[in-house]
């Protein structure tokens, strides 16, 4: 006579009872922890956000009401010396400013890292959107960075117009981000979606 464990498929179906609870399992661990990447993003976007204006705020009280001298280390350097000239008024800035251009410049550097750990996390999502946007948005932010400090080099008024647009446009694409980790309205990455398919 057949006894209830041949009956119920053998010893093979005891044993895959476990391992399909166990990838039953995986795909609920993965959605958690993409929940909780999602949640820390949004935080992490709406600080970029916040410090993007303070820093623009900032930025307009310097243009307008601290003077900057012609001369000071840093001050005009040569093409072929852009970046060590830059450095040396950057830290020139830090160190000798004006308080507003002290803060100034200290929170510049501080969005450096802060949009680099925004990339990080939604690249991290594997939504190919918000990854595209989060890298866009620190180019812009870098790349006003350059513009502070050349305006701190040859203290051009267009410099300042370019780097207060680029920080507009990061805002914009921040929004763009927190609107889509909100509502949840964007494509996920293919490849993604093609390897818990196969699951």
């Amino acid at each position: 006579m057949m006894d209830s464990t041949q009956a119920a498929g053998g010893p093979q179906a005891l044993q895959g009872g476990p391992a399909r609870q166990r990838e039953g399992q995986a795909p609920a661990r993965e959605s958690g922890t993409r929940e909780r990447v999602t949640a820390r993003l949004r935080r992490i976007v709406l600080g970029a956000i916040a410090l993007i204006l303070v820093q623009a705020c900032i930025g307009i009280y310097v243009n307008l009401y601290v003077t900057i001298p012609a001369k000071h280390p840093g001050a005009n350097p040569p093409f072929s010396n852009y970046l060590g000239g830059s450095s040396h008024s950057v830290a020139w800035a830090l160190t000798h400013g004006a308080p507003a251009l002290v803060i100034h410049a200290a929170l510049g550097l501080m969005l450096v890292v802060l949009v680099i750990g925004v990339a990080v996390y939604a690249v991290r999502l594997r939504r190919w959107l918000t990854g595209a946007l989060s890298v866009i948005a620190g180019l812009l932010v870098i790349e006003a960075g350059f513009k502070g400090a050349s305006f701190l080099d040859f203290q051009n008024d267009s410099s300042s117009l370019i780097m207060a647009l680029l920080a507009f446009g990061a805002i914009g694409c921040y929004s763009a981000i927190l609107y889509l980790l909100t509502t949840g309205a964007q494509p996920a990455d293919p490849k993604s979606n093609a390897r818990r398919a196969r699951r």
